[in-house]
């Protein structure tokens, strides 16, 4: 879900509520912005689950999305990795040319990841270093490696002992 656009600050309003379980009120849509999206496929509050995971590039540049977190995590990778995956991605899923791709990184990707992505990541708890470099991971041991910091949180500890 994109937390930039209409349906995504309307899915933080209904969260924020969250602390008040008594409100019945919670619109789909919001009608002073003329938002007309549904939100069904994104439950307020996932049943029977212990742990919900948001995750997304723009996730930590919301405040008001930064406050519904109790642990907020940063994985930090390195910029030409980034820039491989995402060339790889869209090549192969989108069906793109290397030269658009290339194109809408440095016109769009490279310059927001400079002005949200990099200084959100003060609002982290942790900040995981990709030092992977690996432009697929598909190695489960490497995954394992990356989120053991955070696993290792006394929050999730419960979770992990199981």
């Amino acid at each position: 879900m994109d937390f930039c656009n209409k349906e995504g600050k309307l899915w933080i309003k209904r969260n924020a509520c969250k602390a008040e379980p008594e409100r019945k009120d919670l619109p789909d849509a919001d009608p002073k912005d003329g938002c007309k999206a549904s939100l069904s496929r994104y439950p307020a509050e996932p049943e029977g689950a212990e742990v919900v995971v948001v995750e997304g590039t723009h996730v930590l540049c919301t405040p008001e999305l930064v406050e519904l977190f109790d642990i907020r995590v940063f994985v930090d990778t390195p910029a030409d990795i980034r820039f491989i995956r995402r060339l790889l991605r869209d090549q192969v899923e989108r069906g793109r040319t290397a030269e658009s791709v290339i194109a809408q990184y440095l016109a769009t990707v490279r310059p927001g990841h400079e002005r949200l992505t990099e200084p959100s990541r003060v609002k982290a708890d942790f900040i995981v270093a990709d030092a992977t470099a690996a432009v697929r991971l598909e190695d489960p041991q490497a995954v394992v490696r990356l989120a053991a910091p955070v696993l290792a949180h006394p929050l999730l500890a419960p979770l992990v002992e199981r």
